[in-house]
């Protein structure tokens, strides 16, 4: 029964981390803010960590749980997790600096010098407990390690988002949001954290939590959040080719052919009937229009266009 539900949760896993660097990319392309761009970085850094550290020792686990003692096995897996933790500190890191960001400052070297500083001493405490204390195992000194830390470096970026600059990105509603949303995921990893000892379905639902919490930041952007100010900020900058935007959008040669049929007023069958292809087909294609250009129907798409290209 662990085996399948571990199966299951890889897959998610792996579906998140394809959906929230490739949102966190997309946001990117379109808006070519500052913060995005940190957004991106702390996706890549902490789904590296959870598939290296997380996910690695798991299978490292499974192989040589058989024939290598449970202690020596313990102690090996969690080792293999704390050299991944460099991939977490990067990942923090990302988060704090998209948060400043995200209030309209940014950040200072001083800050960068602290930052550095202060996880370096945190990971030589943890690295001369685990050396010291052999009798300890590695993964209470590591949970609590990932507990003060993760927490710490979330609820801080949570202050820090609310915290206004000279130029705000986005609107406050929607950063109290982002904020009580780093919140939720500290607590619930936390505490799913905290209850894992020899439950190994209770660590299961963590890595679950992990990767799920981690995805939030780029599917709320992208969802929810009003991005109208950041909008504005890019409208009137200059037009663009429409072949420049389908590059910038991701849009293929067939999803291009729609949008400018879209444009011209034609219905989803007469589309269809021009183009010799089904309808069902012409309406998954616009769908995968709406969602790679963050637009909900066909006028905000004629609009978009209309706004950012020269046709």
């Amino acid at each position: 029964m662990l085996f399948y539900l571990l199966l299951v949760i890889f897959a998610f896993s792996s579906a998140l981390t394809a959906g929230g660097v490739m949102l966190s990319q997309r946001l990117r392309n379109r808006f070519e803010t500052g913060f995005l761009t940190s957004v991106q970085y702390f996706q890549i850094f902490t789904y590296a960590f959870g598939f290296y550290g997380l996910w690695g020792s798991v299978l490292l686990r499974t192989f040589i749980s058989s024939f290598v003692q449970t202690d020596l096995t313990e102690r090996i897996t969690g080792i293999m997790t704390f050299i991944g933790i460099p991939f977490l500190v990067a990942s923090w890191y990302m988060l704090v600096r998209a948060s400043i960001e995200m209030s309209g400052r940014s950040t200072r070297r001083s800050f960068i010098i602290f930052f550095l500083l202060f996880n370096l001493v945190g990971l030589a405490l943890l690295g001369g407990g685990i050396y010291q204390y052999p009798d300890i195992e590695v993964r209470i000194l590591l949970k609590y390690y990932y507990i003060s830390f993760n927490s710490l470096f979330f609820l801080l970026s949570a202050i820090l988002i609310l915290m206004d600059g000279k130029k705000q990105s986005l609107v406050f509603s929607d950063r109290l949001w982002v904020a009580v949303g780093f919140v939720i995921v500290a607590v619930v990893q936390g505490v799913f954290l905290e209850f894992y000892r020899e439950n190994h379905y209770i660590g299961a639902i963590f890595i679950l939590f992990y990767f799920l919490g981690n995805a939030f930041l780029p599917i709320f952007l992208t969802y929810l959040a009003d991005l109208s100010m950041m909008e504005a900020e890019n409208t009137g900058k200059g037009n663009m080719s429409f072949k420049s935007f389908c590059r910038k959008y991701e849009i293929s040669p067939r999803e291009a052919e729609i949008v400018l049929e879209i444009c011209k007023g034609l219905t989803n069958q007469d589309i269809a009937d021009k183009l010799f292809i089904s309808l069902q087909t012409v309406k998954d294609h616009t769908h995968r229009i709406y969602l790679k250009t963050f637009v909900k129907n066909r006028t905000q798409l004629a609009n978009l266009i209309k706004e950012k290209t020269d046709l």
